[in-house]
């Protein structure tokens, strides 16, 4: 009973060791990915207001033409 209670102990710190070094992948990985998302989310408001922009000056010419 020893014996399989020292090899439990020793496959639970494995165990425990592999969830660890799991837990910091995926918080590195969400991380990675929340970096991305508030990346490309500001890309998307500027380019947002690039087009709002755009889109008011063609109105002005369009104005300006008539």
């Amino acid at each position: 009973y020893q014996q399989q209670g020292d090899r439990l102990q020793v496959e639970n710190f494995k165990l425990s060791d592999e969830l660890e070094a799991s837990k910091l992948n995926l918080r590195d990985i969400n991380e990675f990915l929340t970096n991305e998302l508030k990346a490309r989310t500001a890309a998307n408001a500027a380019l947002d207001e690039r087009v709002a922009q755009m889109a008011a000056q063609l109105e002005a010419a369009r104005k300006d033409c008539e």
